[in-house]
């Protein structure tokens, strides 16, 4: 049975933004089909090829009163981009993964199946979500700095289609500097909603998920998508191989309670640091040395299948 919102009720039609260059551009393969479901889902759709860096936010932005709902087809990049142009309305939004991770839809239970996961965003039941806020920029499930993030915008669309989430991990290593391991760190002060605390961190993320780099491992159990709280990880610097397997060894166990780990959940928290690379949902967030990070309730009108009973 289909959610029917009230935009749709008022005859809006449905704004359908894809990114061409995604997950080997396999959305091209499956566009006739997706398009021709939401025909027979008796819609009216206007279709959006994004043209370059936010470009589906700024359409978003400008035109979103005219959409009933958005569905948005490509990597966690572009579902990014359309959450950021929807600051204070309440617009459905579905989601048909086609990236090379796919994080959020992981978390979401949304079929890696572009025509099963287009099927859930015409006719699915739409959730209230949380997102977070970082400097002002919406971020749908982490923000992340330190070894690895880079690897998520500096790994080259070719490579992405040659090897998949191999190349990330290619990338990641060839990030990590074995010979002087001070350089695999920043200098951080952080200051949470009920706890402070400081030194050299090799990785540290702020999230709203249960899946990081296409992993559940560094998420703890205690993370939940509506309850107004974020989640944190920060990993202090090894100093050599003996530590770096340590850490490697409570990662892979998800044991958080080591010393190198500074982790819990927070509404707010605030990081000073030495000029650091952030990423946002995997895309550059810039070189920040402070961040504001703040949890959004509810933010995000998610459409996914319905709960269980």
């Amino acid at each position: 049975m289909e959610y029917t919102t009230d935009r749709e009720a008022a005859g809006k039609p449905l704004l359908f933004v894809y990114n061409p260059h995604a997950g080997s551009s396999k959305i091209l393969e499956s566009l006739n089909a997706l398009l021709s479901q939401v025909v027979a889902s008796g819609r009216r759709v206007e279709v959006h090829p994004t043209q370059g860096p936010r470009d589906a936010t700024e359409k978003v932005l400008r035109d979103r009163d005219q959409y009933a709902r958005i569905i948005a087809a490509g990597g966690d990049g572009l579902f990014h981009e359309v959450v950021n142009g929807l600051a204070g309305c309440d617009i459905p939004v579905g989601y048909v993964p086609v990236g090379t991770v796919n994080d959020f839809a992981s978390t979401h239970h949304l079929s890696f199946d572009p025509q099963a996961a287009m099927k859930t965003a015409l006719e699915g039941e739409v959730h209230t979500v949380d997102a977070g806020s970082f400097n002002g920029e919406v971020f749908t499930y982490v923000a992340a700095v330190g070894i690895g993030t880079q690897a998520a915008w500096d790994t080259s669309q070719d490579m992405k289609k040659r090897f998949g989430t191999l190349a990330y991990v290619a990338s990641v290593i060839q990030s990590i500097d074995f010979t002087h391991w001070e350089n695999n760190s920043a200098r951080m002060a952080i200051e949470t909603d009920d706890r402070s605390f400081a030194g050299d961190f090799t990785y540290g993320m702020v999230c709203n998920t249960f899946s990081v780099g296409g992993s559940d491992i560094l998420v703890p159990n205690e993370a939940n998508l509506s309850d107004g709280l974020l989640e944190y990880l920060f990993i202090r610097r090894p100093m050599n191989l003996t530590e770096l397997n340590q850490i490697l060894r409570s990662l892979a166990s998800r044991d958080f309670s080591s010393p190198f780990f500074e982790w819990g959940q927070t509404r707010a928290l605030h990081v000073q640091s030495e000029a650091a690379h952030w990423t946002l949902d995997g895309e550059y967030g810039g070189e920040i040395t402070d961040a504001e990070i703040r949890c959004l309730p509810g933010f995000l009108h998610l459409v996914k299948d319905p709960k269980p009973a």
